[in-house]
């Protein structure tokens, strides 16, 4: 869940001062345009839902907003993988960015709120690369030494994003792993997802896993096992590595692209739309990915792409079929099966809503999957606006039926 997402849309009924930012994430009492009676929104629905941990997306400071401008409905909009400081709370989100202390305060608050209703929060961290290397923090400490470079003495990109953080070195491991704690104990986080898991080499992930264990075993670490580089041989953070670090859990990209067809083609299907030939495949993931299960064939291994996934358990993996990156679940159903009904369409989501709730391993949902989400089609949406991304709380009444059923999985 993004937290301006969350309460930007004034159908929210969370009090305008608050909308988009920590405190309106965990007001209490809100309904659909604040109308007394009527359905509950905000954190009150989220606690209705019987979900029990929350995936919040970036909290750390992030370059992309500024934080002095027009953060009103409509004006700046960035999901925030681009990080300037990571262990600092972002300003755009607390109730007045020039005062240092408020963010520190409100996000403590939005944490203890989320607790006091039961829910355990889990934060996305983007360790590998950051919003500007050669302006970062790092690079103005000890140029040079926190990326990575090729051999022609260029930042490298397997992030996509310009530059990668050189987690194999000691002192960059050294950080990441004293942040990650800095997180868990001045904000009693519950567990961290990694953006881009696959960047950061498997000494630092597990470093990172024992000294979570040191604090509290029950803190969770999932992230995004894909082979993304080369740059450190064999020590990536992958599936096929998944073995190498036990504790950590994996985003399972096999069973999502298996039942609703690749993220890569907007047009392709899925189980859910009557692809043939994927029973095999959906039943190896929906078991948690287990590659040696009796009566495999050889189209039905959970693989990468290239290899296949090598998990110690169903612990280590993350079941879901929609996340923010992407279109959603019902964007993807109306652009790859374009003629069904819209009956039709329901139908298909409730079954993919099951594979993933009831599937072996740890379920995974962006919120308003349940309630069948849109984008309009925009299937990259971080920088799209409000418009496109602020959640329209009038659709949990619309698909309440989507809703409840979505809830009676979870129970």
């Amino acid at each position: 869940a993004n937290v301006r997402d969350m309460t930007i849309n004034p159908n929210s009924g969370v009090s305008e001062a608050n909308r988009g930012k920590y405190l309106g994430f965990v007001e209490e009492g809100t309904t659909v345009d604040g109308k007394q009676g009527a359905a509950s929104t905000g954190i009150d629905y989220l606690k209705s839902l019987g979900v029990t941990h929350v995936q919040i997306m970036p909290v750390y400071d992030y370059g992309s907003v500024d934080e002095t401008g027009d953060l009103s409905y409509g004006a700046q909009y960035n999901w925030g993988y681009d990080p300037e400081n990571y262990n600092v709370p972002e300003g755009s989100y607390s109730s007045d960015p020039s005062d240092p202390s408020a963010r520190v305060k409100e996000m403590k608050q939005m944490v203890s709120g989320l607790h006091k209703n039961g829910l355990y929060v889990v934060m996305d961290v983007v360790y590998n690369h950051v919003y500007n290397a050669s302006e970062h923090a790092f690079n103005k400490t000890v140029p040079g030494y926190y990326f990575r470079y090729d051999a022609n003495g260029n930042l490298t990109n397997g992030s996509g994003c310009g530059n990668d953080v050189a987690s194999e070195r000691a002192m960059a491991r050294k950080y990441i792993v004293d942040s990650v704690k800095y997180w868990a104990t001045e904000y009693n986080v519950d567990g961290f997802r990694f953006d881009l898991m696959g960047l950061i080499d498997q000494t630092t992930m597990n470093q990172v896993r024992a000294a979570l264990d040191e604090i509290d075993p029950s803190i969770l670490v999932i992230g995004e096992g894909w082979d993304m580089t080369d740059a450190i041989g064999n020590q990536e953070t992958t599936q096929p590595n998944a073995s190498k670090v036990k504790g950590v859990a994996f985003f399972n990209d096999s069973l999502r692209d298996a039942i609703k067809g690749s993220v890569f083609s907007d047009e392709d299907t899925g189980f859910i739309a009557g692809k043939a030939d994927k029973e095999n495949l959906i039943a190896t993931n929906v078991l948690g990915c287990n590659n040696k299960r009796e009566g495999i064939d050889e189209n039905g291994h959970c693989n990468n792409g290239t290899a296949d996934t090598n998990y110690g358990g169903a612990d280590q993996v993350v079941q879901y079929v929609e996340i923010h990156d992407n279109l959603t679940l019902y964007d993807k159903l109306v652009k790859s099966a374009p003629n069904d009904s819209e009956e039709t369409r329901l139908a298909r989501a409730k079954l993919a809503d099951s594979l993933i709730l009831l599937s072996q391993g740890i379920a995974d949902m962006q919120f308003g999957q349940e309630f069948l989400r849109t984008k309009g089609g925009n299937g990259n949406s971080y920088n799209a606006g409000d418009a496109v991304n602020a959640i329209d709380w009038n659709r949990t009444v619309e698909q309440a039926g989507s809703v409840n059923y979505v809830k009676g999985l979870i129970a």
